[in-house]
Order: C-alpha cells, then structure tokens, then sequence
C-alpha cells in the first residue's frame, strides 16, 4: 500500500483526493485531537475520546494502531497530523485493499482473525450504526428498543453472506468456524456483500465526518442506509413497531434502490384493527410495499411486493419481489425463476382463494394472510418454489400476532377510474353479450360477481394490540 514513498509525499497524495472544504475540516479534526497535546502530535488517549462516540473500545484503540502502522510502520503511542490525514483519507475514500487494511485490524490486533473475531466486529459495527442515528435524532420511536439479538443475528448473515461463493451459492467455509483471514482473504471476501461494504463505509465517515454532503462520487449519491419515515397521524409512544434499526438496515438494503429513501407507515393491526378489508383499502394502490407480521410464536417474517397491491384473480408483480425472515434468523429469498407466482390478493370472491399471497401456487402459498383474518400459512415441503424459501413462521397454519406494512418511495400518481373498469369484456361489449344470448350461450355468472372487496366483512376478528 504505496511502500516506497515519503510521508510528506503519502500526505500530499491523500490530500489531493479531498475537496477544499474536506481538508480544512480534516484539518479542524486534527487540530482539536492534538491541542492538548501542544498540536504537534496525536495521542491514542485523545483519538479515543474523538472516536469513542462511535466506536467503542478495543475498536478505537485499534483503529489508532492501524493509522500508525500504515504502509508496513511501526506501532507507536502518538500519531503526526499529517499521519493522521492518511489514514482518514483512505478510511473514507481509499481503495478495497485499505479497506480490507482497515477491518482486520479493527477485528485483532494478530496478523489473521478468526471467524469469530469478524462476527464480534460486525456486530460492533452495526452498534456503532445505531449510536449514530440516535445522535442525529432519528427514528426516535425505535431508540428504546434492544437490539443486541438482533445485532447478532445480522451480524451472523453477513458473515454467511462473505462466506458465501455467490455463483455456485455454496458456503466457502463448508461449515467450519474456526478458519483464519488474512488482509487479501478479506479484500476477497468483502466483494460479497455489498451491505457489510456500506455498513463500514458508514462507520468510517461518521468517525471523520469530513466528506462533502453534494460529493457525488460518494454516498450522497446513494440512498442511505435508513430511511425518512412519514409515520403519519400515530402515536408511536402506544404502539411498538416489529421492526427495529437492524431489521431496517437489512430490508432497505435489498429493495429497489429507488425506493429506500422514504417509507410511508399504511398499516398496522394495533392503529387500524384486525380486519381483512381494512388491509385492503389501505394498502392497495399505494405503491411498493413491505408487510411484516409476528406469529403467535415470535417468528416474524414478511415480504416485499414489488407493485402496488391490487384485487385481482390471477398472480402479478415481478422478480423485485422477495420473502425474508427477521427472527429467529435474519435470512432473504430472492426468486428462483422457476415461476412468476409473485404477488396475489383477492376478496368476496365465491370461486378463487380469498387473502393475500406471496409465492408458490394456490393453497400452498408461501406466504399467505387468509380473508379469515388472524390465520395464515407458509408451505414449504421442502421449498416454495417461487422464492425458494423454506417454512417462515412456527408451525406451517399459524395465527397472526401483529402485523403491519409499509410503503416505499413517493406517493403514487393517482389514476381516475374510467366508468366501467371493474365491469366484465361483456358489460363493455353490450353486441357480444346479445349475441350469445341469442345463441344460448348467455352469462352464467351474473349472480356471483365479486362484493365491494374493501366492504365491511363478517369474516373480521379481533387481534389483541401489541
């Protein structure tokens, strides 16, 4: 990593990859490290106390380690200003191979860390990620959940997800726990997964918050880890949402990257009530959506739909779609392609299945909310084809706890309904429905077209609120 050249030569090179406004608060950064030190050098007791707002310990002290041993160097108790400067500058704007440097030093102080040590600090990484949204006052609502089971079980995919040889989707590690990681093995492994990228990346510029907001090389120009929440007319004091910052963190990941900006609260069984209808009407039509529901047993688990939920008799949606489950695993199920069964609804029907649908077929959904509100199923005997995603919840019929869905993105652009869209091709064709009268072939089905779907319905119970 640029062995060879002076230090004035390494701190000139690393300055001229920031924009003026960037040095000087990297300049402002490290001048207020060293003051009390006579501003000529940095200590690792004042680096701590910068950092420590972050990171906690070992990992601030590391982190100091790592600066001061760049480029093959010695470890030593204070750090220049100038090398102070590297070391921030390939922290948020250096290549994969410091930031490889980076993690395997925050992960051990040995030359190689187990994967144990790389759980530990991802784990760190994403405390790190929720101490920084509560210092930005953000998702206020969330900060007095724990997260500490579910810091781990993120923690543990995204080593699953590093571990993970992505084109023949077999596990690198072939199960064993106890392998050792080198700096290259990480540069290797990182390139896996995008979301362990961003979460360090993130860390690292809110340790040394000096890149410029309108850089469009950098996160500015991608959509953020968590999103703006509009949780409209709710009072979220009363009511606990199923998901907490690492359950966001994960999902906003895997949507459209056009859709992780804003998401909009629609509805939740505690605000709005445990009825089918009231599903529908408040949740078709209002674009993208994730919906996550608690059995009776604690799995939670959901989905996203790609397209705005609409009644229909038929599948819809695209391969945007997925399953996830969020406890007791954190675990996604991205399309298998072996169908296109993505999304159905439908309601007050006689003749097709009444509920909502996520994959697989007709009966054997893989996951499906019934019209008999409170009730459900996830088959998967031994996968559900669709996402190729096993049992979500407890048991295979299970009864909904809580449930609540939330849409993404911008509101969609209202469409004014044409006079007759719900009419039949008969009820549009007054000439093909005399002529089939004529010849005996009328219409059977005049007695058994579908109610108003989002109608008060008998077949709505009461679920008790969170």
């Amino acid at each position: 990593m640029g062995q060879g050249t002076s230090q004035p030569d390494k701190h000139q090179e690393a300055l001229r990859l920031l924009t003026p406004s960037e040095n000087l608060k990297l300049e402002e950064i490290s001048a207020s490290m060293a003051q009390k030190n006579g501003g000529k050098a940095i200590t690792n007791s004042a680096f701590q106390k910068y950092v420590g707002r972050v990171l906690e310990e070992p990992f601030a002290s590391r982190l100091f380690k790592a600066i001061a041993m760049l480029d093959g160097e010695q470890a030593t108790s204070e750090i220049t200003k100038d090398k102070l400067a590297i070391g921030v500058v390939h922290m948020v704007k250096g290549t994969s191979e410091y930031r490889s440097y980076f993690m395997l030093r925050l992960a051990t102080d040995n030359k190689s860390a187990t994967t144990d040590d790389l759980i530990h600090l991802i784990q760190c990484l994403i405390l790190a990620l929720e101490k920084i949204f509560k210092q930005k006052h953000q998702h206020e609502y969330w900060s007095s959940l724990s997260h500490a089971m579910s810091d781990q079980r993120l923690a543990h995919f995204l080593m699953q997800d590093i571990l993970t040889d992505k084109e023949n989707d077999i596990p690198v590690t072939n199960g064993d726990s106890n392998l050792t990681f080198t700096e290259q093995h990480l540069e290797t492994l990182l390139s896996r997964s995008a979301l362990c990228i961003r979460i360090l990346d993130e860390v690292f510029r809110n340790c040394f918050p000096i890149v410029d907001v309108d850089d469009s090389d950098f996160f500015s120009s991608i959509a953020p880890l968590v999103p703006h929440f509009e949780l409209g007319k709710v009072l979220w004091s009363r009511i606990q949402s199923l998901l907490d910052t690492t359950s966001i963190i994960f999902l906003n990941n895997y949507i459209p990257v056009e859709l992780r900006t804003k998401w909009r609260f629609v509805f939740a069984t505690a605000v709005h009530g445990a009825g089918f209808s009231g599903l529908v009407r408040e949740i078709t039509k209002k674009g993208p959506t994730v919906l996550v529901l608690r059995d009776k047993h604690g799995h939670v688990f959901g989905g996203f739909a790609s397209h705005s939920w609409q009644l229909h008799h038929a599948f819809y949606g695209d391969d945007q779609s997925f399953l996830f489950q969020l406890k007791p695993n954190i675990s996604i199920y991205h399309p298998s392609g072996y169908n296109t069964n993505f999304m159905y609804l439908n309601h007050g029907q006689q003749t097709m299945p009444n509920g909502l649908g996520m994959g697989g077929q007709f009966e054997f959904f893989g996951l499906w909310i019934d019209s008999y509100f409170g009730k459900g199923h996830s088959k998967a005997k031994p996968k559900c084809v669709t996402f190729n995603s096993p049992q979500l919840s407890f048991e295979e019929d299970f009864e909904i706890e809580f449930l609540e869905v939330w849409a993404l993105g911008g509101e969609p652009a209202k469409v004014s309904p044409t006079k007759n869209d719900s009419d039949s091709i008969l009820d549009k064709d007054p000439g093909a429905k005399a002529m089939l009268s004529l010849i005996g072939r009328g219409p059977v089905s005049e007695g058994l077209r579908e109610k108003d779907a989002t109608a008060s319905s008998p077949e709505e119970h009461t679920l008790p609120l969170m």
